[in-house]
């Protein structure tokens, strides 16, 4: 496929009316024919919840980090491929901040989003909280940034279609994620 002509998500609707066709038989239509149609980040956000079992922590009785970025990846990556379409590989986790630790019956609340799609990459970040099983506070725990690469069967990169930010904190989130990409380019050049 060659390059894609992106609809802006604002149009979609009048395309919809126009056509007569269900949501899901348009996208496809239109994908075939080579038109990307974007979606609005919160179209692939997502809410995990997960409670600390005694397996999960160690010597000190906390969260194992390793236990902790295994659960992250896999938040990240069932977000990643909701909004692509397809299966993403994590190609890098640009950052990983423990921000407090979690202990043993902590209810885990994973929320994260696209941030922003690149050609065949895009960028997902994760905040966790914790609450323990005793109090109705919630403490964050953690925030991850993770970078994910759209691929098909043969695992070649393939085009995503835009995702985009619609709130105030979606936009902000946007221009991050290009700040956090254009230092790690300019980094990776330096070596």
């Amino acid at each position: 496929m060659g390059s894609l002509e992106h609809i802006p998500i604002s149009l979609l609707g009048e395309v919809l009316m126009e056509s007569g066709m269900d949501g899901l038989s348009l996208k496809r239509a239109l994908h075939s024919s080579g038109v990307c149609v974007g979606k609005p980040v919160s179209a692939s956000a997502v809410e995990f919840r997960y409670q600390v079992r005694r397996s999960d922590l160690n010597q000190k009785g906390t969260l194992y980090g390793g236990r902790m970025m295994y659960l992250l990846d896999d938040v990240a990556a069932e977000i990643a491929e909701r909004h692509a379409g397809v299966v993403c590989a994590t190609l890098l986790v640009d950052s990983l901040k423990f921000v407090a630790p979690s202990h043993r019956d902590d209810t885990l609340l994973f929320q994260g989003s696209v941030n922003r799609v690149w050609n065949t990459s895009l960028e997902v970040g994760i905040r966790v909280t914790a609450r323990a099983p005793d109090s109705a506070d919630e403490r964050h725990i953690v925030s991850a940034y993770l970078t994910f690469v759209a691929v098909d069967a043969s695992g070649k990169p393939v085009h995503i279609c835009q995702a985009h930010p619609l709130t105030a904190e979606e936009k902000r989130r946007w221009r991050a994620a290009q700040r956090r990409r254009n230092y790690r380019i300019k980094t990776a050049a330096k070596k």
